[in-house]
């Protein structure tokens, strides 16, 4: 083949943006995303080449305008601001909105389900019935409502109460409810019928919690009396036999109201959280206080909010207003570990039935999920938009329940395996990704000489391909999904069969290792990058070589992405500091696009055929036009370099992987959203053919699957 060399544009100096932004206002806003780390119209531009389509004032206006609230969002959510990330996003204009809107709009939702619960009132507490097949809220509205737990709807009202509830606990049999309530008394309902049966508890002062035993013999409620002698007021729990409703011991302990109470799970102890920061355990049977736990932080207001007992009465959790969860050994009296995260109070905690995890909940809005072996945060997850009060776990563990200020309950994935699944996939040692063209199976070369597959659908692996010998830098799938193109560190190339893992050719070795492989559309020819630039066409089915090119007189490319165009008739490949257009039939050069700084890493041909784009090693981003080699937009999209770029299936975006991660609009050429999904790094980032996730791959050895579909839609 020829490589002789062609006329090479050059980049031209920076101009000055098109995008301007007027008003003082959109300034600030502009200003607000900036310092949060977003991207925003003026960050990280070098300037803009003179060919790119100019927006008219208008056009150039709303898009400043749509970034600065993209990236805003973004910002805010980080912080767990989930309704003022929702208005930013409700504000953006509309014809704008992208796969970038639609993530992080997702994103601001996670539940499974959402339902009104007590007519938009304040929700102050939940409990699940001991089958799983009921929830029972307490409100602001003065009622207590049971629910249905699979679907929501409504099957009983209690009402009779003066002031607002705090507490409603349904008995063990599920046939009678007890309330505590603002306006100080306990109460006790039919559950059938939702009539009142009893007033249990008159009291002075208000009624705070209730609960019932485990085995069903006692019900208790707790309170707060003034003394005389000693504290100021002294925190109290009364405990009535569940059939002669009789008053059979009284409790007392702590200097202030006591704010939850629960049973242990064997029914012989009785915690209660206490707004003196401390937690007070009894003996039930004898009445006496076993333990005073302390949850106090001198620098902080610590009053204990609630409370919760692991599944076989062993641990103790406690959350605070200080937003720690402290947790207690009950066997040892001592405390073994506390959780920090959450903004504000904590409103609510639980221990998953049957994993080492507790869920949390809060005054910031979010529901989190904790390790208990070393208090490692599982997932923070968005969707209330006020201070959750309520939180428990549905008896087998897979459902989440949360009941909140914003006068709703939320349903939410309970198993920790499906949220780690959800909030990232371990894959040691991964390098580059493909999906199949299908979107079911995601492919992940390793640094280990092997290729895993995942089932994107349950987020979970399928199988795991060996090719012995050093690291698989690159994998792609092949057109059928039948086959996958691997390329190994040391020059070699194979073809895989994806569903025994049979290397069905070998496309032999190379000097250098293999950066980049790209299907022509057909699957019947492969296209290798060489680290020195050399590309190497082949015959995909026998493994013959069709042609190859010239190494470069320069550094190489590093990690090199090619790319055939839609009709397979040209290729576009990095060399060196230029990216090249070669004849797909002969290897011969077409053109060849300067870049000024930087050598090329990775190119992408984009869907019209008429485009290319390139990152380069100074972090840089480009677009030519293929047919003049005019350069539409230049951006410094990267602190550092700019790893790969990929294209989503509708040809809008390009996505950029670094340090941090890009999502660029590729007409023009505007960064609209800046994130780090990953604190250490990327490797690579892919669109699924739907074009709603993102899968991304970091060096924390992390897999992500950014979804922009909700999660109650996605299920």
């Amino acid at each position: 083949m020829t490589t002789a060399s062609t006329l090479s544009p050059r980049l031209p100096a920076p101009a000055r943006a098109h995008a301007l932004i007027p008003g003082l206002v959109l300034g600030l806003t502009l200003g607000l995303a900036s310092g949060l780390g977003a991207a925003t119209p003026a960050a990280g531009q070098d300037g803009e080449a003179g060919g790119a389509a100019p927006l008219d004032a208008r056009a150039a206006e709303r898009l400043a305008l749509y970034r600065a609230q993209v990236g805003a969002a973004e910002a805010v959510l980080r912080l767990d601001e989930t309704t003022r990330a929702r208005e930013w996003l409700s504000e953006s204009p509309r014809e704008l909105r992208g796969w970038e809107w639609r993530w992080l709009h997702a994103r601001t939702d996670e539940s499974l389900k959402a339902w009104p619960a007590h007519d938009g009132e304040i929700v102050y507490g939940l409990r699940v019935s001991r089958d799983g097949e009921r929830i029972l809220t307490a409100g602001f509205d003065q009622k207590a409502r049971l629910r249905d737990a699979r679907t929501g709807e409504l099957i009983a009202t209690f009402e009779g109460h003066e002031r607002p509830l705090w507490s409603a606990a349904l008995h063990p049999d599920g046939d009678r409810v007890l309330t505590a309530s603002g306006d100080s008394t306990a109460r006790l309902f039919d559950a059938a019928s939702g009539e009142q049966v009893e007033v249990l508890w008159k009291s002075d002062v208000p009624v705070s919690s209730s609960d019932t035993s485990p085995g069903g013999m006692l019900f208790a409620a707790s309170s707060y009396e003034l003394v005389e002698d000693g504290p100021e007021l002294e925190g109290i729990v009364r405990l009535f036999d569940t059939k002669t409703l009789e008053e059979v011991r009284t409790l007392r302990g702590g200097s202030k109201p006591i704010s939850l109470i629960r049973f242990s799970p064997d029914g012989a102890r009785l915690a209660a959280s206490c707004w003196d920061a401390t937690v007070q355990v009894w003996d039930v049977a004898t009445g006496e206080r076993q333990l005073e736990l302390t949850v106090q932080d001198p620098e902080l207001y610590s009053a204990a909010d609630c409370v919760a007992w692991s599944p076989d009465g062993r641990l103790l959790a406690a959350g605070t207003k200080a937003g720690e969860i402290r947790l207690f050994d009950m066997v040892e009296g001592v405390p073994v570990g506390s959780f920090f995260g959450h903004t504000g109070f904590v409103g609510g905690v639980a221990f998953h039935p049957r994993r080492a995890v507790l869920a949390s909940a809060g005054e910031d809005g979010t529901v989190r999920f904790w390790k208990l072996s070393d208090g490692s945060p599982v997932a923070v997850l968005h969707g209330h938009e006020a201070y959750v009060r309520g939180l428990e776990f549905s008896p087998d563990g897979r459902r989440l329940y949360s009941a909140s200020e914003d006068g709703t309950i939320r349903v939410w994935e309970g198993t920790p395996e499906a949220l780690l699944r959800q909030k990232g996939l371990e894959i040691e040692a991964g390098y580059t990704l493909s999906f199949s063209s299908d979107g079911r199976v995601l492919a992940c070369s390793t640094y280990y000489g092997k290729v895993r597959l995942w089932d994107v659908d349950a987020s979970a692996p399928l199988v795991e391909l060996n090719v012995d010998g050093p690291s698989l830098n690159v994998c792609a799938f092949a057109p059928d999904d039948r086959r996958l193109a691997v390329g190994r560190a040391d020059g070699a190339a194979f073809l895989l069969d994806t569903d025994t893992g049979e290397v069905l050719a070998e496309y032999g070795a190379h000097r250098t290792g293999v950066s980049g492989v790209a299907w022509r559309w057909d699957g019947r020819r492969v296209a290798i990058g060489h680290y020195d630039d050399v590309v190497r066409v082949v015959n995909a089915e026998t493994g013959e070589p069709l042609w190859q090119t010239e190494k470069s007189d320069g550094r190489g490319a590093g990690l090199g992405g090619l790319s055939y165009d839609p009709s397979g008739r040209e290729l576009v490949v990095p060399f060196d500091e230029s990216l090249r257009i070669l004849d797909g039939e002969t290897g011969d050069l077409r053109a060849q696009f300067a870049v000024e700084e930087g050598r090329v890493l990775s190119t992408v041909w984009t869907d019209d055929g008429e485009r290319v784009l390139a990152t380069t090693t100074t972090g840089h981003v480009g677009c030519w036009r293929v047919k003049d080699g005019e350069l539409l937009w230049w951006h410094k999209g990267h602190g550092s370099r700019g790893d790969r770029v990929r294209l989503s299936p509708d040809g809008t975006r390009a996505v950029t992987t670094g340090n941090d991660l890009v999502v660029w609009d590729i007409a023009t050429g505007q960064a609209l959203l800046r994130t780090r999904p990953h604190p250490a790094g990327m490797y690579d980032a892919a669109f699924h053919p739907s074009g709603d996730i993102l899968a991304t791959l970091g060096t924390d050895d992390r897999m992500l699957l950014l979804d922009a579909v909700p999660r109650r839609v996605r299920l």
